[in-house]
């Protein structure tokens, strides 16, 4: 059990840092400055969503090193 809530911890950081550079590309490229929200990223919406969804990643991440932590503590005599 430990070793599957060690994998989702860490497929949960990975899917975390792939949020942050998809928002970075998507508000920062070559030719545009960074604050700008450009057409193509439609709405500042779209920024909030990749925002809420971070939020949630990093949430989920914690909660199940909380998790973990709490199974060993359980496991030692």
């Amino acid at each position: 059990m430990t070793r599957q809530l060690f994998i989702v911890s860490h497929a949960a950081l990975v899917a975390v840092v792939a949020l942050l550079l998809g928002a970075g590309l998507a508000v920062a490229h070559p030719g545009h400055e960074a604050p700008a929200v450009h057409s193509h990223t439609g709405s500042p919406a779209l920024l909030a969503v990749i925002a809420m969804s971070l939020l949630g990643v990093a949430a989920l991440v914690a909660l199940t090193r909380f998790v973990v932590r709490r199974l060993r503590l359980r496991r030692q005599p």
